[in-house]
């Protein structure tokens, strides 16, 4: 609340009407009613328009910041607009990509687990590894295999990698073909569900339609309060 109060301090109205509405209330897909309310607000209290004035002081004289302070309090703290906050689990923080930066579509470094087992075996063999030769140990704290195979592997079974980059004779194309095999069980459910739904894609605009009305009397309901509040 306060950081977004910080972004807009000493902005005019006009300015607010982009910075606010959209930065702050973009989370609604329907920026349409968003401005409808932000311009009925204006219309309805004209001391925010531009061309008004608070008992004859041009507006450009008044306190801007209570302005700010009121719209936003008007539309944030009548719980209509909830801004949600981020819940990230430390252990899935960073998970790198194959080329050791963090993982992202955008830099086209990621895994994809819904490809099929020959190309999801292809791109985990393009993981970036350094030259130790086979024989030596290795460290598996900096290695990007050990990492992603951490994340999906059990205890026990991480612990048996690391005593086998530690103790040598053990490669990283072991290491590779072990996270393929990890991946292939842990995400079993998810790929015979992504399968299922890739060959049958009625069912999935029947799941789409499933899911609109469950939340559209929740949307009506929040328009309508928004209504109410704005009286238009």
């Amino acid at each position: 609340m306060q950081k977004i109060k910080n972004s807009i301090k000493n902005k005019d109205i006009d300015s607010i009407s982009n910075s606010l509405i959209i930065k702050t209330i973009g989370l609604i897909e329907d920026t349409g009613i968003i401005l409808q309310t932000y311009k009925s607000f204006i219309d309805n209290y004209p001391i925010f328009g531009s061309k008004h004035t608070n008992h004859g002081t041009d507006i450009n004289n008044y306190d801007l910041l209570n302005q700010n302070e009121f719209l936003l309090n008007t539309i944030i703290e009548n719980s209509i607009f909830v801004i949600p906050e981020a819940e990230i689990s430390e252990h899935v923080m960073t998970i790198p990509g194959i080329d050791g930066q963090k993982m992202s579509k955008s830099l086209n470094n990621y895994i994809d687990i819904f490809s099929d087992e020959k190309d999801l075996l292809k791109q985990i063999k393009k993981i970036v590894t350094d030259a130790t030769p086979l024989e030596d140990p290795k460290n598996p704290d900096e290695d990007i295999t050990f990492k992603l195979y951490q994340l999906i592997a059990s205890p026990e079974e991480v612990a048996q990698m690391r005593a086998n980059y530690l103790q040598g004779g053990y490669g990283y194309g072991h290491a590779k073909q072990a996270l393929y095999e990890a991946m292939l069980a842990y995400f079993k459910d998810a790929r015979e569900k992504f399968d299922y739904y890739m060959a049958n894609p009625k069912e999935i605009e029947a799941k789409l339609e499933e899911g609109e009305a469950r939340v559209k009397p929740i949307a009506e309901a929040t328009i309508q309060r928004v209504r109410e509040i704005f009286q238009f």
